[in-house]
């Protein structure tokens, strides 16, 4: 019986005694984690626009990869944003007007109307035919689509003047926003500026 008590007693203690490996071998494989998986999603970004010639600020010429435009002396410089080339506010901030540009088509003419639209609040339409305002515009070689948008008639609707035609693969983008006043306010220089577009001029 003593034998007996003498050998549980021993083997006892020797698992005792293997115990805390154990606790850290289960520790440790308990807290392994999976190696995460990497995902190489390649995103394809816009280079910074090159600026040709400076500066472009108002009452100047800018020229952008060989697209010229004249500035109105009345419009202020402002600071660019994401997807903007240039800005410029007039009619004391009322009214800001911008130059993008984006790779192709961007969906269309309608799928751009209808961005502008929702813009504005106002809804969709299904098709070219069913727009209202929407003009053919020729600048020496380049061959441009003009709309006007608002949400009334009122002088403190929201609206927009939108200018944009495609050019070395790109459609370009020249845009006026903010109430019906101002807007109205600027629309000759607005036209001035539109007007002063030039493809001719070589980027070097």
């Amino acid at each position: 019986m003593i034998s007996l008590v003498e050998s549980l007693s021993r083997r006892l203690g020797s698992i005792l005694s293997r115990l805390p490996a154990l606790v850290s071998l289960l520790v440790v494989t308990g807290c392994e984690r999976a190696s995460p998986r990497v995902y190489d999603i390649s995103l394809v970004a816009e280079a910074p626009f090159e600026v040709k010639t400076a500066p472009v600020e108002a009452g100047t010429s800018a020229l952008f990869e060989g697209l010229a435009w004249d500035v109105p002396q009345a419009w202020s410089d402002a600071p660019v944003g994401p997807m903007r080339l240039v800005v410029y506010t007039a009619v004391e901030g009322a009214v800001e007007l911008s130059v993008s540009r984006f790779p192709g088509d961007v969906g269309g003419d309608l799928a751009n109307i209808n961005r502008w639209r929702r813009q504005l609040g106002l809804s969709p339409v299904l098709d070219l035919n069913s727009v209202d305002g929407l003009q053919a515009e020729q600048n020496g070689s380049i061959m441009a689509q003009r709309i006007e948008l608002f949400t009334d008639a009122s002088e403190g609707s929201s609206g927009m003047y939108m200018h944009w035609f495609n050019y070395q693969g790109y459609t370009w983008f020249f845009k006026a926003n903010g109430t019906r006043k101002p807007l109205i306010e600027i629309r000759s220089d607005y036209d001035s500026w539109i007007q002063s577009i030039n493809a001719s001029a070589e980027g070097e």
